[in-house]
């Protein structure tokens, strides 16, 4: 055999093995903390599927995840619910108080504050455990404005919210406001 044919035969089994070597490998994904992870491929395609919440408003809001898995929370979730309570405006005091806070078809991080004493519903932004509340309501003629924020936070195992706000009618304030709400369901 003469040495120009040897070498042929060297290239020829070389390039054969790394062409089966390339066919032979198998694709998926590699990732161990997908949810589709292949144990048998040994070469990544981009597939893998990562579970979590894909909403950028949520609290919980995973930039890796590429598949939601319905665990996302929002801010305005804590603060849902029934609460009693007191305020004070202008030094008249009003309690017994019934305010039913429900979520806003406006957007997730939207709260409807629902005084159901007096039968009027505002509308306020929450962020982490900060609300701001910037709306109008109607009384007899008048368009009363309520801008102000509150602050959620537990105490003695109990949810509260405590808010101070203004009320104004044509932009002039005519009476400030302090409140503290108790959740009760």
């Amino acid at each position: 055999m003469s040495q120009s044919f040897k070498q042929l035969l060297v290239l020829f089994t070389l390039l054969i093995t790394i062409v089966c070597f390339q066919s032979c490998k198998t694709e998926g994904c590699t990732d161990i903390n997908a949810i589709n992870y292949d144990s048998d491929a040994d070469e990544n395609d981009g597939s893998c599927i990562f579970e979590g919440c894909t909403d950028v408003n949520a609290e919980n809001y995973d930039s890796n995840a590429t598949q939601d898995d319905g665990s996302c929370t929002f801010s305005r979730t804590k603060f849902l619910g029934l609460y009693g309570g007191g305020e004070t405006c202008d030094g008249e005091d009003a309690t017994g108080l019934e305010i039913n806070i429900v979520e806003s078809a406006a957007g997730p991080n939207i709260i409807d504050i629902i005084n159901e004493t007096a039968g009027v519903t505002v509308s306020g932004t929450v962020a982490g455990n900060n609300l701001t509340i910037n709306d109008t309501f109607t009384c007899g003629s008048d368009v009363i404005g309520i801008a102000g924020n509150g602050t959620f936070s537990v105490v003695d195992n109990q949810d509260r919210v405590d808010i101070e706000y203004t009320f104004s009618i044509g932009g002039q304030v005519f009476s400030n406001c302090i409140g503290i709400w108790l959740k009760v369901g």
